[in-house]
């Protein structure tokens, strides 16, 4: 009942959804807020939905400083997710608005993904299964995979996910070289995890190559043709962070040319990317749709995290996984 939700100066504090998340999530809302959705993620259909509106949850939708100004009541915008590209996180600041995001929710759900891709390119899955769809079983006889047993993995970016994803590669006995500017290379360095200084150091060095850095102006491009004339012939590359970190006709003459032995993405420079992508003529790639934190247990999780953070907001709490300064 509306007596139970709770108010500010009298009213029913609004939530306004940019997208759907899972019903746990809208559940929780529900029980003490007003929930209203936008009809589309466009600015326009988020601002006339979101004029009364003083708390926000956002999956992909662009929440820009212009969205911002014309949505005087917002107070808190929550992130479904850990990326948080897709919000102007200075003009939050300046407005005074809280954001937060779902840090951790989909830590293994994205390493998982990553780890599923180094193991579909490795072992040639895409190609085979096609193969014998066609009444080709003699491929089995054309040896096309390799063991990742003994190879060095190079993780670019030792957050949380990229620790995640150590871990699950150490127990299948491969060797572990990473690169992160922001963590001291003694904070994990070790028997398992060989932590290098920088990251040409990790490119030469490694037959797989797994993205996990955030998208800003520091990563943009932080994978192109230099880097890439520097990984080795034989190479696997995967990205499940953000498009934008590798540029992607680079990426596409790399492969083209058999420069790198194949890559995994997850993600693409323009999203969702278009028929026309060069990409999808090439069999040496495995595309998926920025799916790798999409599991249900994710789903979840996110929900959750991110509900739970706007109720603690206008519950006088501090939000867990503030990401900008106010």
């Amino acid at each position: 009942m509306t007596d139970n939700k709770i108010k500010v100066n009298d009213r029913p504090v609004r939530i306004l959804l940019t997208e759907s998340i899972h019903q746990s999530g809208i559940r929780l809302l529900r029980e003490r807020f007003t929930v209203k959705f936008a009809k589309s993620i466009s600015q326009d259909a988020i601002i006339e939905s979101g004029k009364d509106c003083q708390g926000m949850l956002v999956r992909i939708a662009r929440i820009t400083g212009e969205t911002m100004k014309k949505l005087p009541d917002l107070k808190i915008i929550a992130r479904h997710g850990v990326g948080t590209d897709n919000v102007d996180l200075k003009a939050a600041a300046e407005r005074r608005i809280t954001v937060t995001n779902a840090k951790g929710s989909n830590t293994d759900s994205v390493a998982e993904h990553a780890l599923g891709l180094m193991l579909a390119l490795s072992k040639n899955m895409l190609n085979m299964d096609r193969e014998v769809r066609n009444g080709n079983f003699g491929i089995r006889y054309m040896v096309t995979a390799i063991e990742m047993l003994g190879k060095t993995v190079g993780i670019i970016g030792f957050g949380e996910i990229g620790r995640a994803l150590a871990g699950k590669l150490a127990a299948m006995g491969l060797k572990i070289i990473a690169y992160d500017p922001y963590i001291p290379a003694e904070k994990y360095e070790g028997d398992i995890i060989s932590m290098k200084k920088n990251l040409e150091e990790v490119l030469k060095g490694s037959d797989i190559i797994s993205i996990h850095v955030p998208y800003n102006t520091q990563t943009h491009g932080l994978i192109g043709r230099k880097e890439l004339d520097i990984i080795k012939k034989d190479a696997l590359l995967i990205n499940v962070s953000r498009g934008g970190v590798v540029d992607e006709e680079a990426l596409y003459d790399a492969l083209k040319e058999k420069r790198i032995r194949g890559a995994g993405i997850d993600v693409f420079e323009k999203e969702p990317t278009g028929k026309d992508n060069p990409l999808f003529g090439l069999d040496n790639v495995i595309l998926s749709p920025h799916s790798g934190a999409l599991t249900e247990e994710a789903m979840i999780r996110m929900a959750m995290v991110c509900s739970r953070s706007i109720i603690d907001y206008f519950e006088g709490r501090k939000p867990q996984n503030i990401v900008n300064n106010i």
